[in-house]
Formats: C-alpha cells, structure tokens, sequence
C-alpha cells in the first residue's frame, strides 16, 4: 500500500490542478483560498485553477496566491450570475483568469436534470437563476456573444471549458 501512495504523489508532483471550488461559495466546500492553496501545495502541485459556478475567481486567486505564495489560478463562468458576457470574460483575463468556462449549472441543457431537487439548500444553490443558457439561436448557430468570448479565449490563450452545455452546443 506505501508503495501505492508514493507512486500516485510522485504523479500529482509538479501537475497543474484545474477543478477546484473553495469557500464561501453557495455549496460547502472543504477549504477557503487559502486553505486550498495550502493543501495543494503541500500535495507537491505546482498550481491550481479556482473556479466558482456563481463569481469570477481572479481576484480571489490573486489573494491567494500572494498569500501563501503558490500558484493560484483565476477562472469566470458564464453562468446566470454573469450572463453570456464578453466584457465580463475581459475583465477577468485581463485581471488574470486563465480559464473561461460556458455555462455549467446554468446550461439550459443541465437545468432540466434538477428539476424537482429542490428540497435542501444546496439543491436550491444548484437552481440558483433561470437557467436557461444557450450557446446556440434557433437555427443552430452560435449566438454573436459566444463568438465572441471564444476569440478573446483565443487571443489570450486560455483555456474554453465547454461546461455542461449540450452536446450539439459543445461541437458546434
């Protein structure tokens, strides 16, 4: 079994950690920024990415970052909180986010999965906003926004996160 560990730590040494969610946040989350940062770094990452379904995480990244002194990287959703948002996806390049996600909890492809799991909290934080996010128009072409946010992606050389939209979303 040692034998096991030291071979999976010697696999996350130096790796980049781009799915991470702290707290606060809508839903429990097991570290705050720092605490995150802290954990990760000790795991022998070299970096992570924060996300958040709700907020862009760039300014919180950079906290984080300055505070501990480990690579803390910022994202934006484009969730029901932002909206399809190319000003808001500049922003939060420009203040440092490396990744764009599409909509995730907001993809009107996900919603209709939650339909009726409303009866904690956090199912309730889970329909948070209409819901109702497409990156496709009616003739199945992508809508001017999205086009928009994939050229400053581009340009800026982050990274695209197709989130939880459909798949025909996702090709297209």
């Amino acid at each position: 079994m040692a034998g096991d560990t030291t071979q999976a730590e010697a696999l996350v040494r130096g790796a980049v950690d781009i799915y991470n969610h702290a707290n606060p946040d809508l839903l429990p989350r097991h570290f705050n920024d720092i605490g995150m940062a802290r954990v990760a770094q000790s795991a022998g990452v070299s970096a992570v990415v924060h996300r958040h379904h709700y907020v862009a995480t760039d300014d919180r990244a950079a906290m984080a970052s300055e505070e501990t002194g480990f690579c803390v990287l910022g994202a934006i959703e484009l969730g029901d909180a932002v909206g399809m948002n190319p000003w808001a996806v500049e922003l939060a390049l420009e203040g440092g986010a490396c990744w764009v996600s599409l909509p995730t909890l907001s993809a009107a492809a996900f919603r209709p999965g939650l339909a009726g799991r409303t009866s904690s909290p956090y199912h309730k934080a889970l329909n948070f906003g209409p819901g109702d996010l497409r990156c496709l128009d009616d003739a199945g072409e992508l809508v001017p926004a999205v086009e928009a946010v994939l050229g400053q992606v581009r340009d800026a050389g982050a990274v695209l996160s197709v989130g939880y939209v459909s798949f025909d979303e996702a090709v297209a």
